[in-house]
């Protein structure tokens, strides 16, 4: 599946912002990552998705 990102907050002020991006791979889960730009919480998610992933179908 494509991976789908959603920014679900924003926090901060806008010199020092912090995003929360969902990511979203159908069938396969949900993660949830945090930075200081979008990119950097979009990298969190999918490396955070990928932990999950690993875990629930073992590491080969």
């Amino acid at each position: 599946g494509v991976p789908s990102y959603e920014v679900i907050k924003k926090e901060g002020t806008e010199h020092e912002p912090m995003f929360y991006i969902k990511v979203s791979v159908e069938g396969k889960g949900t993660a949830i990552g945090k930075g200081k730009n979008k990119k950097i919480a979009e990298q969190e998610a999918a490396a955070e998705l990928l932990k999950i992933l690993e875990k629930k179908h073992g590491k080969k």
